[in-house]
């Protein structure tokens, strides 16, 4: 078992959840089984799912066929004068809704 890289902790006790395994679902999801290091107290186990959901700047040669949307990084409010905030993107939330892709578009 490894330590959860999430830094998840137990719904039910709040302990360390380490991943006990996990398989690849597909290019873009790997399902993730977790178990509750407090052993002796709890013991609990999971399941959960990693996923990339969106493409924030594309690689060298990203592949086409990925269906990954590309959404742009967040622009700065007009009185953001720290340079050093290093926040990410906003992500908007995924939909088939056309006016997503619109208002991403502007």
């Amino acid at each position: 078992m490894s330590r959860s890289p999430h830094g998840l902790l137990c719904p039910d006790c709040g302990g360390r959840l380490a991943i006990r395994s996990s398989r690849q679902e597909g290019t873009t999801l790997r399902q993730v089984f977790y178990q509750c290091e407090n052993i002796e107290a709890c013991g609990a186990s999971f399941g959960g799912a990693v996923e990339i959901t969106h493409r924030i700047s594309a690689g060298v040669s990203p592949k086409p066929f990925a269906g990954l949307r590309t959404v742009p990084p967040r622009r700065r409010a007009a009185n953001d004068t720290d340079p050093a905030r290093t926040s990410g993107p906003e992500v908007p939330p995924a939909s088939n809704d056309d006016s997503v892709d619109h208002a991403l578009s502007q």
